[in-house]
């Protein structure tokens, strides 16, 4: 979401724009320039050492700093425009404040929650059902970061068995050098931080505390499964656990999402991306026929709109308060989830998509930017609870995903190496057999001689 900046305490108007791009100086940054240059020491032998003054850039870069720390934020953090804010709604359109009865609910809800973690492993071998619809019921903010870890397995008990770990990880990434294997991967990281939630007050300060965290647990992942290293869509996945828990619980969390439910979802080919971009083109085509005929006929397949769908699991798609909704289902459901997410959406737009979205390029844009009327909480929520979905279907989509996807991707054949026959070592040549001379005898002598025996060979004189 992108908020306006609301007017400066000096009376400026705020833009869109970032202050800190401006060329020319703000009258603040003339101001303090020609005070700084008046007050300024004269150098000689006995003059003491002069302060570095800030940059015109630096400073309106702090300028702007100010700025963005004077605006107001929601409770999630993200900024929030002076016209919204004197409504009393954020970015999304949702209440800043909670009713008193809102508030009871929650705390309630906070009491069976922690009741829960109390006694986790009990919880979820004898009441998996439970847990289940408490997730769907939504985990309450205050304490949905522990709820979160304990869903993926990231209890006390493995923190404890794993301490440190994290720590040796980013020290490591300290000690990569330019040209290494890994070096590549840092930098891409590096450069995605300042994409990584712009628009809210924990990460938009470049080099902030929120960033630096952010920038450490993503190179400690990339360390940690050196193999896979990075791929951009995880700092999303990153950045929304950082914003629920410490940065250490945040690091196994994303080890265990990324191990777990979004297995394959980051490899070099997004293999499960495709297969799973299957599975919802099949269900789009058993729940939806005419939605799906109309789609299939402009070729418009889930590849081409739902990557980021899948890989940022809703984030860049949903308004906040859903996105975290979505997320305390996907970690107890699985990748289920999602789909019921994809299917509630097509269950409110497919009127719509129908009647006014009969090209592909409509169809696509609508997809790729969908009207939050169709992604609110309590709506969308509600129509995602009405898909029916059961393992055995998707099982079986899954199935026939899988083949046609290695069909259609088969395995590079490995180089054959070219056999080399083997060297054969000549057989040493016989000895030549030494003829002594003989002297030649008459038939007659020789007949004599074999009928006496003997081994001496006896040359016939014809």
């Amino acid at each position: 979401m992108d908020a306006q900046e609301p007017a400066t305490a000096d009376g400026a108007a705020a833009s869109g724009a970032d202050p800190a791009a401006t060329p020319e100086p703000t009258q603040e940054v003339q101001a303090a320039t020609t005070e700084a240059s008046a007050a300024e020491p004269v150098a000689g032998p006995t003059a003491a050492p002069v302060e570095k003054r800030p940059t015109v850039a630096e400073a309106n870069a702090e300028l702007a700093a100010q700025r963005r720390r004077n605006r107001e934020v929601d409770r999630n953090g993200f900024y929030i425009d002076e016209e919204n804010f004197a409504k009393g709604i954020d970015g999304s359109g949702m209440p800043l404040q909670m009713t008193p009865k809102e508030v009871e609910q929650m705390r309630s809800r906070e009491l069976k929650w922690l009741d829960m973690m109390r006694n986790w492993d009990h919880w979820m071998r004898r009441k998996p059902n439970k847990i289940k619809s408490r997730c769907r019921k939504g985990i309450p903010p205050s304490i949905r970061g522990r709820a979160w870890a304990c869903l993926l397995g990231v209890t006390p008990a493995f923190t404890e068995k794993y301490g440190g770990k994290y720590q040796e990880l980013v020290a490591e990434a300290d000690t990569v050098q330019e040209g290494d294997a890994m070096a590549e991967f840092l930098e891409i990281i590096e450069r995605d931080l300042d994409r990584t939630f712009p628009e809210t007050d924990r990460f938009v300060e470049k080099g902030g505390d929120g960033q630096k965290m952010l920038r450490d647990v993503l190179r400690a992942y990339a360390m940690y499964n050196k193999e896979l290293g990075y791929c951009q869509g995880m700092g999303m996945l990153a950045g929304t656990l950082l914003m629920q828990m410490p940065p250490e619980d945040a690091f196994w969390c994303l080890v265990r999402l990324l191990e777990e439910q979004l297995d394959g979802f980051f490899d070099s080919g997004l293999t499960a991306v495709q297969v799973h971009a299957s599975i919802l083109h099949g269900l789009i085509g058993e729940t939806f026929p005419d939605l799906y005929a109309m789609l299939e006929g402009q070729g418009m397949t889930p590849v081409l709109y739902a990557v980021d769908w899948f890989m940022c699991c809703f984030v860049k798609t949903c308004p906040w308060a859903t996105c975290l909704r979505i997320w305390d289902q996907l970690f107890f459901e699985g990748t289920k989830v999602l789909f019921r997410v994809a299917l509630g959406i097509f269950v409110q737009a497919k009127s719509h998509m129908l009647t006014d979205c009969k090209q592909m390029h409509e169809q696509m844009m609508f997809l790729r930017d969908i009207p939050k009327e169709f992604l609110m909480p309590d709506t969308l929520l509600a129509k995602m609870q009405q898909v029916k979905l059961s393992k055995k279907q998707i099982a079986a989509l899954h199935l026939e995903a899988t083949i046609q996807y290695e069909k259609d991707h088969p395995p590079k054949p490995k180089p054959k190496e070219e056999k080399k026959k083997p060297t054969r070592t000549p057989a040493p040549a016989a000895a030549p057999i030494a003829v002594m001379p003989q002297e030649a005898v008459s038939v007659g002598a020789a007949s004599a001689a074999m009928s006496a025996g003997g081994n001496q060979m006896v040359i016939v004189n014809l």
